[in-house]
C-alpha cells in the first residue's frame, strides 16, 4: 500500500523523534519545588529565598548536604541546606542566608562581601573546605571557607585584576567560570574577556590562591599572558578530567572545544581545539566540526571516556570521544553523536526536544544519564548514555515554562545551568528571569529495602536492631522511615519511626530505640512478632509502603 505524502511524513518524523515527550519512566526528571528571589521580582509560583537574584550557577557540596547559588543581579552567593531524601532546599539563617557585594549592595538581607559584581561561575572544593566563585563585572575571583557541619561561607580573600581590596591577578577579565583539579592543587579561571583561562595554585590549608600563570587565545590575546592556544575567543566554561590529566574548555566566540594537557604543576598545554558547523563559524587554526556555533558549555563523563558541550546557536549538543592515553578529542560523527533541536537545529544530528539555545550539559555522576538546561524557552531535558559509544538518546518529557511541546514547568524562565546531587538524586536548575533556583527529583520506582532473615534482635532490652537490603535494582538507593508494631502479647509495644538511607545494593543495621512505656514492656520480652511498617521514598516524591512481619528475639 502506497502512503500520500503527508502520511509519508508523519512516518518518518515518528520514526527519527525520540518517544512520546509525556511518556514518564525511571529517571526522567520531576519538579518538586521552585525557591525565587523575594527582592526580584519574585515568581509566585515558588517559596521565598533570598540572594538569587537573576540566580547564574549553581553548585553542591560533595556530602550533598548544602547548595550554592550564585545572583548576578544580586551581586552575591546564597547558601542553602539540602535534605538528601526530598531534595529540599533551606536557606541558611540571618546573614548566613546569603553575602553580596559591598560596593553594589544588592540585597540588604546579605552579609557584605567583596569582588561579587555580577557573580557566577561557582565551586566547591572535592574536601568541601572552600567555595570559589567567579565575577565578570569584577573581573575577579572571591574565596570563601566553608563551615562543613553547617554550610555557611565566610570571605577569606580574592584576585582581580584591578580591584585594589584583593591580591592582583592577571587573565581575569570578564572571569565567568570556575573549575578546582581533582586533587585540590589547582583552580582554573575561565575569562571571556581576557580570552583566556587563568591557573592558580592552592593552598590546601587556607584555600589561597597563588597564580601560575595564563593562557590565551592565539589571535585575541591578552598581553598579560605568556601562553597562547587557537579556541579561546571569549571562553565560557571549564572542565578537569576526573583523573586529572586534562583541562577542557569551551568558547563561545571560537566556537570550538579546546583540550589541553595538564601537567604535574597544573600547567596546561594545547591538544587542539574543534571547531564550527561544518564550517561556519569555524576558527580556522581548529579542526573542523559539526553543530558547535556559539559553544557555551563543557563537561567530561566520570569513566572519562566522553566530553560534552553545548553549542547554543546550533541549538544542539555535540559528544566527544576522549583519548584514554592523551585526553585528545575527536568530534562523534552525526548523527547519532550529536543531537539538535527539533524546531531550530539546521545541522545534521538526531533531533530532540527541549534545546533551543542550550547552556548548561551535566552528565549524571553514574555516567548513565545527561542532563541539559536551555534557555531559549526555560527548559530542562534528560538523555540516556551508551557507555560505549557515547551517543544520546532522548527519553521521558522535558519540562519547560514555554516551550508546548514540553511538559509544564514553573519557576523556569530562561533557565540553562544546572548541578546534580553527588548520589544522583536530584538535579538543582537556574532559571535567572524567575530569579529562581528548581528542583527535580530523578524518578525512580520505590524500591523498598528488605529486613535480612524477616527477623530483628533485642538489644540491651533497650531496642530493636534490624539489617535492611536494598536491592541493585534500586539506582540512587533506598531512602525513607521504619517503624515496628507488636503483635500478640507484644501488640501494645510501639517502635519507631526511624529514617533510613542506604546506598544501592548495599546494607544499613538500624536501631529502633524503646521510649516510654515500650522501654517497660521490651524488657519483659524474650522473643515476639512484629509488623514492620516500610515507608520508601523516592526522588521524585513517590512513595510505597510495605508491612512485612517478622521475627524478633534477643
Amino acid at each position: 500500500m502506497k502512503l500520500a505524502a503527508p502520511a509519508l511524513l508523519a512516518v518518518l518524523i515518528a520514526v527519527a523523534l525520540p518517544a512520546s515527550t509525556h511518556a514518564r519512566g525511571a529517571n526522567t526528571l520531576k519538579e518538586i519545588v521552585c525557591v525565587s528571589d523575594a527582592r526580584f521580582n519574585h515568581d509566585a509560583d515558588c517559596q521565598n529565598g533570598k540572594g538569587i537574584g537573576g540566580a547564574a550557577y549553581l553548585a553542591v557540596s560533595p556530602d550533598g548536604k548544602f547548595v550554592y547559588v550564585t545572583g548576578r543581579d544580586s551581586d552575591s552567593i546564597a547558601a542553602f541546606s539540602r535534605d538528601k531524601m526530598t531534595g529540599r532546599l533551606k536557606q541558611l539563617a540571618g546573614k548566613a542566608a546569603c553575602i553580596t557585594d559591598v560596593a553594589s549592595a544588592h540585597d540588604t538581607d546579605c552579609a557584605d562581601g567583596r569582588a561579587l559584581d555580577r557573580a557566577s561561575g561557582v565551586a566547591v572544593t572535592h574536601d568541601g573546605q572552600f567555595v570559589y566563585v567567579a565575577a565578570p563585572f569584577g573581573n575577579s575571583v572571591a574565596v570563601f571557607s566553608r563551615n562543613k557541619k553547617t554550610g555557611a561561607l565566610t570571605e577569606t580573600g580574592c584576585v582581580a585584576e584591578t580591584l585594589t581590596t584583593c591580591s592582583k591577578g592577571k587573565g581575569l577579565k570578564g572571569a565567568v567560570y570556575v573549575a578546582v583539579s581533582p586533587d585540590g592543587h589547582n583552580l582554573y579561571v575561565a575569562s571571556g574577556t581576557s580570552n583566556a583561562v587563568a591557573i592558580f595554585n592552592r593552598d590546601a590549608s587556607s584555600g589561597a590562591l597563588t597564580q601560575l600563570g595564563c593562557v590565551t587565545d592565539a589571535k585575541y590575546f591578552d598581553a598579560d599572558c605568556t601562553a597562547k592556544s587557537p579556541g579561546l575567543y571569549s571562553p565560557s566554561s571549564v572542565a578537569v578530567s576526573a583523573d586529572g590529566r586534562n583541562v577542557y574548555v569551551s568558547a563561545t566566540g571560537s566556537s570550538a572545544v579546546t583540550a589541553f594537557a595538564r601537567s604535574s604543576t597544573g600547567a596546561l598545554s594545547s591538544l587542539g581545539c574543534i571547531s564550527g558547523d561544518s564550517g561556519y563559524r569555524q576558527d580556522p587554526a581548529c579542526t573542523g566540526g559539526v553543530g558547535l556555533q556559539f559553544v557555551q558549555f563543557v563537561s567530561v563523563t566520570a569513566d572519562g571516556k566522553n566530553v560534552y558541550a553545548s553549542a547554543t546557536d546550533s541549538h544542539t549538543i555535540a559528544g566527544f570521544a576522549r583519548n584514554p592515553s592523551t585526553g585528545a578529542l575527536t568530534q562523534l560523527p552525526p548523527p547519532d553523536g550529536c543531537v539538535k533541536d527539533f524546531d531550530n537545529g539546521d545541522n545534521p544530528c538526531r533531533p530532540g526536544f527541549g534545546l533551543s539555545l542550550p547552556l548548561a550539559v551535566i552528565p549524571s555522576p553514574d555516567g548513565k544519564f545527561v542532563y541539559t538546561g536551555s534557555f531559549g524557552y526555560g527548559t530542562v531535558a534528560s538523555f540516556k548514555r551508551d557507555p560505549t559509544t557515547g551517543s544520546l538518546s532522548q527519553f521521558g518529557p522535558c519540562i519547560s515554562e514555554e516551550d508546548s511541546r514540553c511538559d509544564r514547568g514553573k519557576g523556569l524562565r530562561r533557565a540553562g545551568f544546572l548541578a546534580l546531587s553527588p548520589d544522583g538524586r536530584h538535579v538543582y536548575v537556574n532559571a535567572p528571569t524567575s530569579n529562581a533556583v528548581v528542583i527535580f527529583g530523578r524518578a525512580q520506582p520505590p524500591f523498598p529495602p528488605a529486613i535480612a532473615g524477616l527477623s530483628g534482635k533485642i538489644v540491651k532490652r533497650k531496642a530493636v536492631r534490624l539489617r535492611l537490603v536494598c536491592p541493585a535494582l534500586a539506582e540512587t538507593g533506598c531512602f525513607g522511615k521504619i517503624s515496628l508494631a507488636g503483635r500478640g502479647t507484644a501488640k501494645r509495644l510501639k517502635l519507631g519511626p526511624v529514617t533510613f538511607d542506604i546506598r544501592s545494593g548495599g546494607s544499613k543495621k538500624i536501631l529502633l530505640r524503646a521510649k516510654g512505656r515500650a522501654k517497660k514492656l521490651l524488657r519483659r520480652l524474650k522473643r515476639f512478632t512484629a509488623r514492620a511498617l516500610v515507608i520508601t521514598t523516592e526522588p521524585g516524591g513517590e512513595v510505597e509502603r510495605t508491612s512485612p512481619t517478622i521475627k524478633v528475639r534477643r
